[in-house]
Formats: structure tokens, sequence, C-alpha cells
């Protein structure tokens, strides 16, 4: 998703500059108004799964697989991406139905998350917003020492920004529940923690088991 925190020329100008070409795959997502990864943020997650040398990938909220193709960025890579809306999961396996080590899961995240016996050490959240403290308490049992950890939508339109008053009701509880969040993990993880505005934010946590 873009939002006003990145300027359209500058938008514009990055997005010169990707590594796949899945033109197709964005536009059925703006015809069919299935949310889609921001580009520039697609190449940031690709960059640093690579940067890292990631083996088991979890993605939660894979929608139609655009985030699950910038994440793989070789085969040796294992990805597991999650989506509890069939339709667009099962979507996302006709996408990628050439692409190797990919397990494309039926189930609610948290339900996921509290029965899984694997160890992740990249994670891409991209679920429901206000629910993303609740997220992290249980994803925290799943990862590997030194894990990397992003959730994206972080600053929700630059909604976080704005005093109560500003902020249409709708997504009023959300953006408090965003700020609470973004408070803890700055407080606990304050140079382990990183926001990127980059689409409408990204907040990256380096987990470090203590």
């Amino acid at each position: 998703m873009q939002s006003e925190l990145v300027c359209d020329y500058i938008a514009c100008f990055l997005d010169k500059y990707k590594s796949l070409d899945i033109e197709d795959l964005y536009a059925y997502a703006l015809n069919s108004k299935v949310p889609a990864v921001d580009k520039n943020s697609g190449e940031l997650l690709r960059f640093l799964a690579h940067l890292k040398g990631t083996k088991h990938i979890l993605e939660l909220g894979c929608g139609i697989g655009i985030a699950t193709k910038y994440m793989k960025y070789t085969d040796s890579v294992k990805i597991t991406a999650l989506d509890y809306n069939k339709d667009r999961l099962d979507e996302a396996a006709d996408y990628l139905k050439d692409e190797k080590n990919i397990d494309f899961v039926h189930a609610k995240a948290e339900d996921y998350l509290s029965n899984t016996s694997y160890k992740f050490d990249f994670v891409f959240v991209d679920t429901i917003k206000r629910e993303y403290a609740g997220m992290w308490y249980l994803l925290k049992r799943c990862l590997s020492d030194k894990a990397l950890v992003v959730f994206d939508d972080i600053l929700l339109y630059g909604y976080v920004l704005y005093e109560d008053a500003e902020i249409p009701y709708k997504y009023l509880e959300t953006v408090r529940e965003l700020k609470a969040f973004i408070d803890e993990i700055k407080y606990t993880f304050s140079s382990d923690a990183s926001i990127i505005p980059l689409g409408n934010g990204l907040l990256l946590i380096n987990y470090e088991k203590y």
C-alpha cells in the first residue's frame, strides 16, 4: 500500500529500480481491490532476506503472494505463507506454483503460532493491525536467535503521527493500539528496532534472545 508518507515523485523514482517484473500481479491486485505490499517495501524485504542469508521465512498474511515473491530470493529458502482468506491463498499458490519450497497454510495466525514447532529466522507480518501486539507475544516463541521481524503498515497512512482529534473515527482504536505497540518495541529494543518510512511504514525488529 502507498501512503502520503512517500511523495509521488519519490515513489516513481524508486519504482525504476525494481528486481522483479510482477506488474501483472499488481494490476490484478488493483483491479480486484486486494491489498498488496508497496513495491519499495517489497524490494526492501527482498534485500533484507538476502542480506541475512535467510533460511526459513514465515509470512503472516500472504494475500495473493506479492510479498512472498519478493522474499523468495533463491530456491533454497523455505517460506511458510499463511492466510485465513482461502480464496487469496489459493490465488497465491496458483501464481507461485512453479516456485520451490513454499508451503501455503490456511489458518488463523494466532492458531498457527500457538501450535507450530518451527523456528523462523525471518518473519513478515501483514495482518490485522490492531492485533500486532498480541501477534508479537505469540510470535516470540517461534523465533530463532537474531531473527528479523518486519511489521507492515506500522504508521497506518501516517495516522500514528496525528492527534486523536485528527484521526478518522474508524481508525482511532487501531492507531492507539499501534502507538502502544511501537512504544513497547522501542522501549524493549531501543537499539534493535527501527521504523522505515516506506509505504505505510515498516517496523523492523532484530530479535535477540536474552
